[in-house]
């Protein structure tokens, strides 16, 4: 093993040594080749200097005249043209061939633009200036419509598939570090005529105005005439304003089928609509403003309206809150509270409904007591003061009584009281009836 080992280590010392000897062979080589090249080029390099030390000789000899010439003068072009001053190795208004910043200007200025609904619009806007102004575009009676609007390289506004919603004032702003200019131009969509959505049918009462109104759009304005499956125009006692048709306190005659046209240059449509008056709504049968019920007894309150053909809906209601128990509306109209209480005292209101509009009427109901006997059978104990009317419906009105619930066994005497309850001293008279007194009875 140590004789292998030996031969080892003395091969890679000559692979080490063979290695420097190459490396610093070709070392030499590249040294002598490069000291070869520099050598060679030398006369190529100072040639090269000798003309370009002249030529900057002879732009500052010609340098020197342009300076002391009247008129200023360009570089020469190609074939020996004079270039126009302002241009390449103008030396006129800038500095060192720089040109001077000014102010954006106007190339071609925004003007009105018209297409067609769903086509492409293009509103113009080129300017110039230095640096190069920057160009913004906006809407001045809205917002532009960003997923459809675009900005050209040349500042031009594009408007893809264009809808009506896009005709108005656009404003094209071109800005520097100078300054900035502003310019405006309207874009008008034409639209062929469509129909809008609508009621094809329209009621309305008797005695009414109605206006009429085409439900179209266009663009231009469509031109609108109308006419009736019955007759013409000037039958109808209406009038017509630009485009509508209006109805002067409508009869029911005038209920029919109604045909407008609406046409522009590119097409032409029709709508038809119909028209129906509803006889107006009226109560036929209403109640009495005041009703005075005796307690017990059943509310009656007859309630009747009348829409013709359309036969109105009839409803009641308490305004202090819900109706009293007992109570039931019939099929005419008519509300009965039956063995009426004390609750069904209040305010009531009749409701007719027919398919345009309601009438109401209100009712006062007021539930009395005759005497005070009837107060305690009603299971009033305690002596004091009560409300009764004993002809209840009839002219006299209610008013109040001390009503006496322990004397005579508790049946509730009715006490009315007097100015002469005390005694009066009286000279002898005679034949009877010679003493008179007038005795005046008061209530609460």
């Amino acid at each position: 093993m140590s004789k292998i080992g030996t031969y080892l280590s003395f091969a890679a010392l000559a692979f080490c040594l063979l290695l420097c000897f190459l490396l610093s062979y070709e070392h030499q080589r590249l040294q002598q080749r490069v000291e070869t090249l520099e050598h060679g080029a030398k006369p190529h390099l100072d040639q090269r200097n000798a003309r370009r030390t002249k030529r900057n000789n002879d732009n500052t000899d010609e340098h020197d005249l342009e300076c002391r010439s009247a008129e200023p003068k360009g570089d020469d072009g190609p074939a020996g043209e004079r270039v126009p001053q302002g241009e390449k190795g103008d030396t006129g208004d800038g500095v060192g061939g720089l040109l001077t910043p000014s102010i954006p200007a106007f190339i071609v200025k925004p003007h009105p633009v018209t297409v067609r609904e769903n086509d492409t619009a293009s509103i113009p806007c080129r300017t110039d200036g230095m640096p190069r102004p920057a160009v913004t575009w906006s809407r001045e009676d809205g917002q532009l419509q960003n997923e459809r609007s675009f900005i050209l390289i040349d500042g031009s506004l594009m408007i893809m598939d264009a809808v009506p919603n896009d005709q108005g004032t656009y404003v094209c702003k071109a800005f520097n570090f100078i300054g900035e200019v502003e310019a405006k131009a309207n874009l008008t969509v034409l639209v062929p005529v469509r129909i809008l959505d609508h009621s094809p049918h329209t009621f309305v009462e008797e005695e009414s105005d109605l206006t009429l109104r085409c439900p179209v759009f266009g663009r231009p304005e469509p031109e609108i005439t109308w006419n009736k499956t019955s007759g013409a125009p000037s039958a109808w006692r209406t009038f017509l304003n630009e485009g509508e048709v209006g109805f002067s306190k409508i009869e029911l005659k005038d209920s029919g089928f109604y045909r407008c046209v609406a046409q522009n240059i590119f097409n032409e449509v029709d709508v038809i609509l119909r028209v129906t008056v509803v006889p107006r709504l009226r109560f036929v049968i209403v109640p009495r403003k005041k009703t005075e019920i005796h307690v017990g007894d059943d509310v009656v309150l007859t309630c009747v309206a009348d829409s013709g053909e359309f036969i109105p809906v009839v409803t009641w209601s308490k305004t202090s809150g819900v109706l009293p128990s007992g109570s039931r509306l019939d099929e005419n109209g008519t509300l009965v509270i039956a063995n009426a209480s004390f609750d069904a005292t209040g305010s009531y209101t009749c409701t007719a409904k027919n398919i345009i509009t309601s009438i109401e009427t209100e009712v006062e109901v007021d539930v009395l007591v005759r005497t005070c006997t009837e107060w305690r059978r009603l299971g009033y104990t305690e002596s004091a003061e009560y409300r009764i009317d004993p002809d209840v419906e009839g002219p006299v009105p209610a008013f109040q009584a001390l009503c006496d619930m322990e004397d005579k066994n508790g049946v509730g005497i009715t006490i009315f009281r007097h100015d002469s309850e005390g005694r009066i001293q009286t000279s002898t008279c005679d034949p009877p009836g010679c003493y008179k007194k007038d005795i005046n009875y008061t209530t609460s």
